[in-house]
C-alpha cells in the first residue's frame, strides 16, 4: 500500500523537480546555515554601526568585482562552449584582460580614495582593503565559473564551503583577537585573510584550465562581451543591494546595519530557492529549445508549487527566525520588513522565469532595459522617500521595484510572442504571498508575543500547505482498489 502511494507521488511533476534540485539544495543548505551562524555571531561581537559600515563596504567590493575587471568573465560562459574556440588559451585572455584592468581600476580608486569614501560614507581607511578583497573576489568568480564549465561539481562546492568556513572564521579570530579594533576593521582584516588562503588554492586548482597566451581577437570578444553586460549585471546590483548604500548616506551607519539585518534572512531564503531554480535550469533550456511548451508549462507548475511552498514558510515565520538568530534587541527593530523583502524576492524568482526565455531568443538588450529601468526607479524612490520615511521604506521601494519588474517581463514575453507562463498559474500563488506578508507585518507591527505568533502562523500555514497540495492529500486519503 505505501509502495503504491510512494510511487504515484514520485511520478508526480513537483516531485521531480524537487528531486532535480535536491543536490543543488544540498549543497547550499550548508553554506546558507554558516550564513545563519554568522548572523547570531556578528550581532553579538558587533554594533549596530559595526555592522551597517561592513555590509555597505562589501556591497562595494561585490560592485566592484564586476567593474574593475570590466565584467570580463563572462564572456566564458558564452564563448567555452563553441567548438572553434582553444579553452585553455580563450581562459588565459580572460585571466590577462581581467588582471590589466583590474590593476587600471585599483590605480584610479586610489587617485580618487576621498571621493569614493564620501560617496560610500565609510571611513577612508577602508579604501586600502577595498581592492584587495575585490581582486580576491575575481579570483573565486573565475574558479566558480571554470568548475561549472567543466562540470567539476564537486570541487566547486568544496570551494563554496571553504571560502565560506574560512571568511567566517578568519573573521571572528581577528575580531577577539584585535578588541583594540574598530569592529568593522577586524572583520574586514579577518575575512582578507580567511579569503586570501582559498585563493591560493583556487589559482593551483585552476591553473590546469588557463594557457597564458595573448590573442588579440579572443580579446576584442571578451572586452566586448564583458562590457555589454556590465549594465546588465551592475543593475541586478543595483536592485538587490544599492538600498543600503543609499540608507547609509541619507540616514547613517545604524539605519544601514538594521535594514542588513532584515535583509539577511531575505537572502539566505533567496540562496535555497536558487538551488531548486539551479536544478531546473538545464531541463528548462533543454525543453525550451525542443519547442516543448506543455512541457514546459508542466515543470514550471512544480516548481511554482514548490517554491510557493517555501516562500510562505520564509515570510510567515521570518520574524521569529530573526529573533532566533539575533543576539541583540535592538536589531528587531528591522524584523518587521522581513517578510516585505522575502515576498520581493519572490517576485524577482517569477521575473527569473521569463529571464530564461528572453536569454534563449538573444533578448539580452530587453533584458538589460527592464533591470535598468527598474533599477533606476528603485533609486529615484529612496531618494525622495528614505530621508522623509526612514529606512524601513526602502524595503517597500525594493518590493514596487520587483513587481514593475515582474510586470515588465511578462509584458514582454507576451507581446514579442515568447513564452511564458500563463498568468493564471501564479495569481493565485501570488495572492497568497501577499496575505501572508499582510499577516506576518501586521503581527509583528502589533507585537504578538513569540509563541502566540508561532501559534497562530502554524495554523495559517497549514491551511495553505492543504490547499496547494490537496493533490497529495486526495492521493493518501485514496482507498487502494
Amino acid at each position: 500500500m505505501l509502495q503504491s502511494v510512494f510511487n504515484k507521488i514520485s511520478n508526480l511533476n513537483y516531485f521531480k523537480a524537487f528531486k532535480q534540485g535536491s543536490h543543488y539544495f544540498l549543497a547550499n543548505i550548508i553554506v546558507q546555515l554558516l550564513g545563519v551562524i554568522s548572523i547570531r555571531i556578528f550581532t553579538k561581537i558587533l554594533s549596530v554601526e559595526d555592522f551597517g559600515v561592513y555590509e555597505v563596504f562589501l556591497n562595494a567590493v561585490k560592485l566592484l568585482a564586476i567593474l574593475l575587471p570590466l565584467n570580463s568573465v563572462v564572456a566564458l560562459n558564452i564563448y567555452m562552449y563553441k567548438s572553434e574556440i582553444r579553452q585553455k588559451e580563450f581562459a588565459g585572455n580572460v585571466v590577462i584582460i581581467s588582471l590589466f584592468f583590474f590593476i587600471f581600476g585599483s590605480l584610479i580608486l586610489f587617485f580618487l580614495k576621498e571621493q569614493i569614501a564620501q560617496f560610500l560614507a565609510i571611513p577612508i581607511e577602508l579604501m586600502a582593503f577595498l581592492p584587495i578583497l575585490v581582486g580576491i573576489q575575481v579570483v573565486y568568480n573565475l574558479f566558480n565559473i571554470l568548475n561549472i564549465i567543466f562540470e567539476k561539481s564537486k570541487l566547486n562546492a568544496f570551494g563554496l564551503l571553504f571560502n565560506n568556513i574560512l571568511r567566517l572564521l578568519g573573521s571572528i579570530a581577528t575580531i577577539l583577537i584585535c578588541q583594540n579594533l574598530e569592529g568593522y576593521y577586524a572583520r574586514i582584516i579577518g575575512e582578507i585573510i580567511g579569503t586570501g588562503l582559498i585563493s591560493l588554492s583556487i589559482i593551483y586548482f585552476i591553473k590546469d584550465y588557463i594557457a597564458l597566451k595573448f590573442n588579440f581577437n579572443y580579446s576584442k570578444l571578451i572586452i566586448f562581451q564583458g562590457v555589454s553586460m556590465i549594465l546588465y549585471t551592475s543593475s541586478v546590483f543595483i536592485l538587490n543591494y544599492f538600498d543600503t548604500l543609499m540608507i547609509n548616506q541619507s540616514i547613517g551607519p545604524q539605519a544601514a546595519g538594521l535594514y542588513s539585518f532584515a535583509y539577511k534572512i531575505g537572502t539566505i531564503y533567496y540562496g535555497l530557492i536558487q538551488s531548486f531554480q539551479l536544478g531546473f535550469l538545464s531541463k528548462y533550456n533543454q525543453l525550451l529549445h525542443k519547442k516543448d511548451y506543455d512541457g514546459i508549462s508542466e515543470q514550471l507548475k512544480s516548481i511554482l508549487k514548490l517554491i510557493t511552498l517555501i516562500t510562505l514558510g520564509f515570510i510567515l515565520f521570518s520574524p521569529e527566525m530573526g529573533r532566533i538568530l539575533s543576539s541583540k534587541n535592538e536589531f528587531n527593530d528591522a524584523l518587521i520588513l522581513s517578510p516585505i523583502i522575502i515576498l520581493g524576492y519572490y517576485l524577482l524568482f517569477i521575473f527569473d522565469l521569463y529571464n530564461v526565455s528572453l536569454f534563449q531568443s538573444k533578448k539580452n538588450m530587453i533584458i538589460t532595459f527592464i533591470i535598468l529601468s527598474v533599477g533606476i526607479l528603485n533609486i529615484v524612490l529612496n531618494k525622495l522617500f528614505i530621508p522623509i520615511y526612514g529606512y524601513k521604506i526602502a524595503a517597500i521601494n525594493t518590493l514596487v521595484s520587483f513587481f514593475v519588474m515582474f510586470v515588465l517581463g511578462k509584458l514582454s514575453t507576451h507581446f514579442m510572442g515568447i513564452f511564458s507562463l500563463k498568468v493564471k498559474y501564479f495569481t493565485f500563488f501570488l495572492i497568497l504571498a501577499s496575505l501572508a506578508t499582510f499577516f506576518s507585518s501586521f503581527m509583528e507591527y502589533h507585537g504578538i508575543t513569540f509563541f502566540v505568533s508561532i501559534g497562530i502562523k502554524t495554523v495559517i500555514f497549514g491551511f495553505m500547505c492543504i490547499y496547494i497540495y490537496k493533490n497529495i492529500i486526495q492521493l493518501l486519503l485514496e482507498r487502494r482498489d
